[in-house]
């Protein structure tokens, strides 16, 4: 048996791992690559309608996902409502969110399904669970004159699973926006991470650690500017049944 897997190593030390996705994947974020086509469809995402803060500062697209990485299985699932307890979001919980479909064509680009091929083997080498599902958001939060751009409206938190993956997409005039995380027990905080390259990733466990993104602001006024990033959050299911999350 070979050496475990640094990601994999990482994970179940200190509950998370950072890096590029290039680096696990061998994706460049070149003109006219899978990633550069795959990147370009943030560029249509509408408007988030349930922000309780009434913020015009995030858009999004959603979808889930059925994985079995023995398999390879990559399964959309049919669209539903995206739903968290109160407990778990206190801001935009206890509502169903119907939030925009991911296009068909960025459901089934090869960058998005290598991408969580290669996390949920991560998360089977880890743990033994055998498949997962996958709650998948294209979030783009943006900022300009006189708005600025919440990534985590709720502070620091759980997203009530088992993972999280965030993939940096792209950062266009603006700054702040550092991933950081905290100890779930005690708050102390355990990193601070500027995602800036695309592809720049970052997997933390979300039962042991508390996940937050500060503010971003436009680099040069009136210019308005945007942080896109790929968030796939994971559950393992037992006896292949979609499980209750968040």
């Amino acid at each position: 048996m070979g050496p475990v897997r640094s990601v994999t190593r990482e994970l179940g030390t200190v509950g998370y791992a950072h890096g590029s996705i290039a680096a696990e994947l061998g994706v460049t974020a070149t003109p006219g690559s899978p990633w550069d086509s795959f990147a370009q469809s943030w560029n249509d995402l509408p408007f988030d309608r349930y922000m309780a803060d009434h913020g015009r500062y995030r858009q999004r697209r959603y979808a889930e996902f059925h994985l079995v990485p023995a398999s390879g299985t990559v399964e959309l699932l049919p669209h539903r409502a995206y739903t968290q307890t109160t407990t778990t979001n206190y801001l935009n919980g206890g509502i169903e969110r119907l939030f925009a479909p991911m296009q068909a064509v960025t459901a089934s680009s090869p960058v998005l399904r290598t991408a969580l091929r290669w996390a949920c083997g991560e998360l089977q080498a880890l743990t033994g669970h055998p498949a997962w599902f996958a709650q998948v958001f294209q979030n783009r939060i943006i900022c300009g004159p006189g708005l600025i751009g919440k990534p985590t409206p709720e502070g620091a938190h759980h997203d009530g699973v088992d993972y999280v993956l965030t993939v940096m997409v792209e950062r266009h005039q603006v700054v702040g926006g550092v991933s950081v995380l905290y100890h779930d027990s005690d708050h102390r905080k355990l990193l601070e991470l500027a995602l800036d390259g695309a592809g720049g990733f970052l997997f933390n466990n979300d039962k042991t650690t508390l996940h937050a993104v500060t503010p971003i602001n436009s680099i040069s006024p009136p210019t308005e500017g945007h942080r896109d990033v790929l968030i796939a959050i994971f559950t393992h299911m037992e006896d292949g049944k979609i499980p209750l999350t968040g």
